[in-house]
């Protein structure tokens, strides 16, 4: 019984460690890269551990009339580009980088007022090597 709260214990902390690890990631990679002397920070770090193979999503609602920078932020372990999609909530897609561009951002001016998917994957190594794992960071901006 002790054995198993102490492993308990240990999952909980690693866990809660590296989340903390991922929000500095974002703060001081995310916010040098969001251009703040033009865009507002919405203050919230969207940020979580992403394996090879993984997907993860991120939900956010824009306003009409306000233009908007989605920036991505990835820990240079990884090899593979990520994908990054943008998609309404009836998931058709708005923005996606992975036509050959890989760009690690999107600026948009929004028309109405709307919920937006934010998807970030990342595609499996296909060469045999170990699996990458690493931060990876969504920011919002919104113009200023």
């Amino acid at each position: 019984m002790i054995r198993n709260l102490l492993l308990t214990f240990l999952l909980l902390t690693s866990i809660s460690v590296t989340q903390a690890q991922c929000r500095w990631f974002a703060k001081t990679m995310g916010l040098a890269n969001l251009d703040t002397a033009t865009f507002q920070h919405d203050g919230r770090f969207n940020a979580i551990l992403l394996m090879d193979g993984q997907e993860i999503e991120f939900f956010k609602t824009v306003n009409a009339g306000n233009d908007y920078r989605f920036l991505l932020v990835a820990d240079t372990i990884f090899k593979a580009p990520l994908h990054f999609t943008v998609m309404d909530f009836e998931r058709n897609v708005i923005f996606r980088n992975d036509s050959g561009t890989n760009n690690r951002f999107w600026d948009f001016s929004e028309q109405q007022n709307r919920r937006l998917i934010i998807s970030v994957s990342l595609p499996p190594e296909i060469t045999g090597e170990t699996q990458s794992k690493g931060c990876v960071a969504v920011l919002v901006g919104s113009k200023k």
